[in-house]
């Protein structure tokens, strides 16, 4: 039981700085396939994410805080338990295509027919927490 935070990363491997910007989608997938798992993460607004961030050219970083609260937390039932063992991370792009990643993760139970996920908005750097 508990819930699980991870920070995940973003790495600008350009020789351009970019930007990146809000809170993205993020669907838990399992298998080789990513199919998802469940509805997507609920967006937890955690104010001090979710800004404009610019990743300086050549190994700029941001990071995006996930979290997986334990199909335990949950009445069976009602949440319908599945391993996950990834998640796919989407920013919608204003202009151009969106930007999308997927991030493998040890496999854990999420429920399928409630969000037992969440998701906060970019922060800058590799420092992991809020």
């Amino acid at each position: 039981a508990g819930t699980a935070y991870t920070n995940l990363f973003f790495t600008n491997s350009g020789a351009t700085k970019c930007s990146i910007s809000g809170i993205p989608t993020a669907q838990p997938v399992v298998g080789s396939g990513h199919t998802a798992v469940g509805p997507v993460a609920t967006v937890n607004p955690i104010t001090t994410r979710g800004g404009l961030i610019v990743l300086a050219a050549n190994n700029g970083v941001a990071n995006v805080l996930y979290a997986i609260s334990s199909a335990d937390n949950y009445p069976n039932a009602s949440c319908l338990p599945a391993d996950a063992d990834g998640v796919i991370i989407t920013f919608n792009a204003s202009i151009g295509s969106p930007l999308v990643a997927y991030f493998p993760m040890s496999k854990r139970p999420i429920c399928r027919n409630l969000s037992s996920t969440t998701s906060a908005g970019v922060a800058a750097g590799s420092v992991s927490g809020p």
